[in-house]
C-alpha cells in the first residue's frame, strides 16, 4: 500500500510539473512571437 502510495505521488507530481512546463514553454514562446511584432519594426528602420 506504501509503494502504491509513493506512485501514485510521484505520478501527480511529475504531472504538474510536465503541466507547468507546457504552460511556461507556451507563454515563453507566445512572449517571444510577440516581442519579436514589436523588434522587427525597429529593425526595419534601423535597415533603412
Amino acid at each position: 500500500m506504501l509503494i502504491s502510495r509513493l506512485v501514485e505521488n510521484l505520478v501527480k507530481s511529475v504531472i504538474y510539473c510536465v503541466g507547468i512546463y507546457a504552460i511556461v514553454k507556451w507563454v515563453l514562446s507566445h512572449y517571444k512571437i510577440s516581442k519579436q511584432d514589436v523588434t522587427n519594426p525597429i529593425h526595419v528602420d534601423s535597415n533603412l
